[in-house]
């Protein structure tokens, strides 16, 4: 918001102005302030002037902010040694000013034997008698909180007046910095000009550190900065009697209706910045002319100007000047220097252009047409995506609809519909079906896999025996040897009714259809499944009713599936009968016939997933758990982990077991110890050292095994390698 008295930009919570200390709330009165009914000088010259003027286009503080070349403090003023020391800080150069303390300031006007007031609220001064300051005597202040001074300076005749107004505007003109110009606003309201009349390279760190809190925003080594010097120059009907009554002080001298006030501030920019300032007044600072805005505007398009300048200018009438002049302004600087006002760059491309206009103007420049954003969610970046492929944020077009589609996700938006994702399962499922693309690994999926896992997804509802979402559960398995995976459905897992019966049903995809396998064996207690990868053959186990009744189905999936063998038992409470192939057989003929088949895998309900996205990401999964003393290699070479035993019976094991792995480790694989024991259980660790731990527990088992004959722990460690698409991404040692 503005200060109602001052007109500067201040905080929206503020409760004061820290410029001017009008309360915000508070009309605003000649009733005075402070103390004894003191007015501060910083009240009476902080006037409502060029850097705080509303009608200005956006608060040039704003731009404030952030350039190069630096020119020396000039010490002659129209043509006669400056002395006073009112003289001497209005002419100083930033570098001379920034190496002033402030009680270096108070020791100058000491020793000119100047009079002035303290402001300890805001440290700085207020100085009670007027000192000569060219044609005329100044009074003068400076708030050290702030690189800024402020002047008042009165005359005791109106030829020193018109003498100080001729000097002090041809010493200012001589001083503009190259290719700028002196800024007014004549329809503001305030007779205000202000000069920039220096810039410098110099003592940005010093600027930073003294009078900025947020010094991390600028990047001094990425972009060029300077400390600009501006000069507010505003001449006034009041005599400088009237400005030190106001601030309660009484001069001994007289002077005429006549005073001229002049602010000095030293503003850290970026030179982009100090260009959108001056074109903003009308002046194009890179080519140094002044803009012929009404010239330039007749060879702007006319639909531009009548579809999106007059639909503004309608909506907002009595702002047609403000809107035309920004609208020819924003154009100028672009089509003569390909400069965005917006952001403060130069466009290199045409694409860059482009997106300029729609963003701007909502005009695609290649079309000579306006654009309705509200079908692209109001966003020229999605416009542009769509519609020429071109990537807004890299500066690049699209090397693959694929790439433009993920670009568009981000900002929730559907390629081809326009609509959104209602959740991330959705545009997964939509990109897999689209694309082939997985967006949860980053990886591209055969066809037919993805074409199997959307059928599967489409296929469960007609299952028998499937009532409530919650009950169902998934996983994914590869029964056959080819790459498209078999889906097991768990219906009714974990439901709390004890009374409802539940199913295990094996899908599988094939020519553009699935095929359902049912062991017709409903179970109310358990189920699981066993099977050999690829190997075809897998046998369902069920357990039904208090008896304890169980069946098993033993079948194999070629290009269909068929039942190889049937076997169930129950018992009337005393006796068990066993069936196998329909025929009575003896207790463990059943689990003979089983086992003769070498299921290697066997899996329930509990493994399951929630959906076949995570059964998708869980077969996509496989984290191998490994006993410390199972090791005979765990080495890294190149980037590739291998971990492999031997098999043999070491250390009183009494179910070795041989394997050997070998995997690409991922960039961002995690290393780490879990011991559920402490305080903070996990703890990051990285592979030399992991290596280094299994190294050692080898020698204490080896040791231990010795001389006692057996391993001395109960619960020797265990290694989880967790590998995801063929790379390791978690290796995590656990203590329990």
């Amino acid at each position: 918001m503005y200060c109602a008295r001052c007109g500067k930009q201040i905080e929206d919570d503020s409760t004061f102005c820290p410029f001017c200390g009008q309360e915000t709330d508070a009309p605003v009165t000649e009733a005075e302030g402070g103390a004894g009914g003191r007015k501060s000088l910083v009240q009476t010259l902080a006037l409502p002037g060029l850097f705080g003027n509303k009608k200005v286009w956006g608060t040039v503080l704003a731009l404030l902010a952030v350039a190069a070349v630096g020119f020396g403090a000039v010490k002659l003023f129209g043509g006669h040694k400056m002395k006073s020391v009112p003289e001497e800080l209005f002419a100083m150069s930033w570098e001379e000013f920034s190496e002033l303390s402030l009680e270096d300031m108070r020791d100058m006007l000491d020793e000119a034997d100047i009079f002035y007031e303290e402001d300890y609220d805001n440290p700085g001064f207020e100085t009670v008698t007027a000192e000569p300051f060219l044609e005329g005597d100044a009074i003068f202040l400076h708030d050290s909180s702030r690189p800024a001074l402020g002047f008042a300076v009165g005359f005791r005749s109106t030829d020193d007046f018109k003498d100080f107004k001729d000097s002090l505007e041809d010493y200012l003109g001589k001083r503009v910095i190259k290719n700028a110009a002196v800024m007014s606003d004549k329809d503001s309201g305030y007779d205000e000009v202000v000069y920039p009349v220096e810039v410098s390279a110099n003592g940005l760190e010093h600027y930073l550190d003294a009078y900025v809190e947020n010094a991390d925003a600028y990047d001094l080594e990425q972009k060029e900065y300077g400390v600009y010097k501006f000069v507010t120059v505003r001449y006034t009907r009041e005599s400088l009697d009237y400005y030190a009554e106001e601030a309660a002080y009484q001069l001994d001298e007289d002077y005429v209706q006549r005073s001229c006030l002049i602010d000095v501030n030293y503003y850290l920019m970026e030179k982009n910045q100090f260009t959108i300032l001056q074109a903003r007044y009308g002046h194009d600072a890179i080519s140094g002319k002044e803009m012929d805005l009404e010239k330039f505007q007749d060879s702007v398009d006319e639909r531009l100007v009548r579809g999106y300048l007059k639909e503004r200018v309608r909506e907002n009438p009595d702002s047609r000047e403000e809107l035309e002049k920004e609208f020819y302004t924003k154009l100028y600087m672009l089509e003569k220097h390909g400069f965005d006002m917006a952001s403060g760059t130069f466009l290199k491309t045409k694409e860059e252009e482009r997106l300029w206009y729609v963003r701007s103007f909502n005009w695609d420049v290649e079309k000579r047409s306006l654009v309705d954003l509200s079908n692209y969610r109001n966003s020229s970046d999605i416009y542009c995506a769509v519609e020429f492929g071109y990537n807004s944020r890299d500066a690049k077009y699209f090397e693959s609809d694929l790439d433009k589609a993920l670009y568009l996700a981000e900002q929730n938006y559907k390629l081809g519909t326009g609509k959104g994702f209602e959740s991330d399962t959705e545009k997964r499922l939509w990109f897999m079906q689209s694309y082939g693309y997985d967006t949860s690994s980053g990886k591209v999926i055969e066809k037919e896999v993805v074409d199997a896992l959307i059928a599967y997804q489409n296929f469960v509802p007609k299952l028998p025996y499937i009532e409530e979402e919650p009950y169902v559960r998934y996983t994914l398995i590869y029964l056959n040897d080819d790459e498209v995976p078999e889906c097991l459905v768990w219906s009714n897992s974990y439901n709390p009714d004890p009374t409802v019966h539940g199913a295990v049903y094996i899908l599988s995809y094939n020519n553009g259809a699935v095929q359902m396998f049912d062991p017709d064996s409903a179970y109310q207690f358990q189920v699981s499944f066993s099977y050999t990868p690829r190997k075809g053959k897998f046998c369902a186990d069920t357990v039904l009713g208090l008896r304890s009744a169980e069946d098993w189905v033993v079948a194999e999936l070629d290009s269909d599936f068929h039942k190889i063998g049937t076997a169930w038992q129950d018992n009337d409470w005393e006796d068990y009968y066993y069936e196998l192939n329909d025929s009575e057989v003896q207790e463990g003929e059943i689990e003979a016939y089983i086992d003769s088949f070498g299921f290697e895998i066997k899996i329930d309900s509990k493994e399951a997933e929630t959906s076949i996205l995570s059964a998708y990401d869980a077969l996509r999964t496989t984290t191998y758990q490994i006993l410390a003393y199972e090791f005979t290699e765990f080495s890294m070479s190149d980037g590739v982990l291998t971990f492999s035993s031997d098999g043999a019976a070491r250390y009183g094991a009494e179910h070795p077991k041989a394997f050997s792995h070998s995997f690409p480790v991922a960039e961002d694989c995690s290393w780490g110890y879990y011991n559920a024991g402490e305080t903070y259980p996990y703890q990051e660790s990285d592979y030399e050292d992991m290596k280094a731990q299994i190294e050692a527990d080898m020698d204490l088992y080896a040791t231990d095994f010795e001389m006692f004959g057996e391993i001395g722990w109960d619960s020797p460690p265990g290694y989880y390698i967790t590998v995801v698409d063929g790379e390791v991404v978690d290796v995590k040692v656990v203590y329990s």
